[in-house]
C-alpha cells in the first residue's frame, strides 16, 4: 500500500492513537456498580467511540433498568470523564503499535497533523500530558464545539485551523461512530479497528495498524 502526501492527518484518540479503552473500561466498571448494576463487555462495545451524551444515556437507563432509579445523564458523563482523566494524568500512557514512528515520520516530512476526539477537553489534556506529545498543530476535543462525532463538525473544524483542504485530508478512525463523521467531512478515511469491527463502506479505506500507515507514506 502506498500513499500519497496529504495535507494533513487528523488522528482520533481513544483507540487509535493510544489505547486508552482499559481506563474507560475501569472507570465506567465502577461507576456501573456505584449505580447497582455491572458493567459488561456489550456495554463498553456500544459506548466505544462516543458521543459521550451516547454513554450517558446508555448508563442511565441500564441503571433504571437494575434499580428503578432516575440519574441526570450529564452528571454521569462528567463523573465518568473526570475520572477517566485523572486515571490517565497518574500514568504514562502508551501510544499505538507505529503511533510515535508515524508522529515522527510527519514532523520529518512536515506534514501538519492534529488530535480530534470525542472525549472531553480535560480528557484530551490529560492524555497529550500524559504521552508527551507536543507535535500536533492543534487539538479537537468533544466539548469544544456544538456538534461532535459522528457529526463532521470537528473534523471541518480542525482543517480550517490548519488551512488545507479536507479532501486532501486523511482522517484515522477506529470506530464506526468515528467512521461515519469522518467519511461526512469528504476527507479521506483510514480505518483502523481495535475493540469493535467496523463495517465496509463506500469511500473508506482500511489499514491494520498506525506502522502500516507510517510504512505506506515513506
Amino acid at each position: 500500500m502506498k500513499i500519497p502526501r496529504p495535507a494533513a492527518i487528523l488522528f482520533d484518540m481513544d483507540g487509535l492513537l493510544v489505547d486508552t479503552e482499559p481506563v474507560w473500561w475501569v472507570s465506567e466498571s465502577a461507576y456501573a456498580l456505584k449505580l447497582g448494576f455491572e458493567w459488561t463487555k456489550e456495554d463498553q462495545h456500544i459506548c466505544v467511540g462516543g458521543p459521550l451524551t451516547r454513554v450517558g444515556d446508555h448508563i442511565a437507563e441500564r441503571a433504571r433498568a437494575a434499580t428503578g432509579q432516575v440519574h441526570d445523564r450529564d452528571a454521569i458523563v462528567d463523573a465518568i470523564t473526570s475520572d477517566v482523566a485523572t486515571r490517565i494524568s497518574e500514568m504514562k500512557i502508551e501510544l499505538m503499535p507505529g503511533g510515535r514512528a508515524l508522529l515522527e515520520l510527519l514532523v520529518a516530512k512536515d506534514i501538519p497533523h492534529a488530535l480530534v476526539s470525542a472525549s472531553p477537553r480535560h480528557t484530551v489534556e490529560a492524555v497529550v500530558q500524559s504521552t508527551g506529545i507536543a507535535s500536533f498543530s492543534t487539538t479537537i476535543a468533544g466539548t469544544d464545539l456544538p456538534r461532535t462525532k459522528p457529526h463532521p463538525d470537528p473534523y471541518l473544524e480542525a482543517v480550517r485551523r490548519l488551512g488545507v483542504s479536507i479532501t486532501d485530508t486523511i482522517i484515522l478512525e477506529d470506530s464506526p461512530n468515528g467512521v461515519v463523521g469522518a467519511l461526512a467531512s469528504g476527507a479521506i478515511v483510514y480505518a483502523i479497528p481495535h475493540l469493535v469491527p467496523v463495517a465496509p463502506l463506500e469511500r473508506l479505506n482500511f489499514a491494520d495498524s498506525l506502522l502500516e500507515i507510517r510504512d505506506a507514506l515513506v
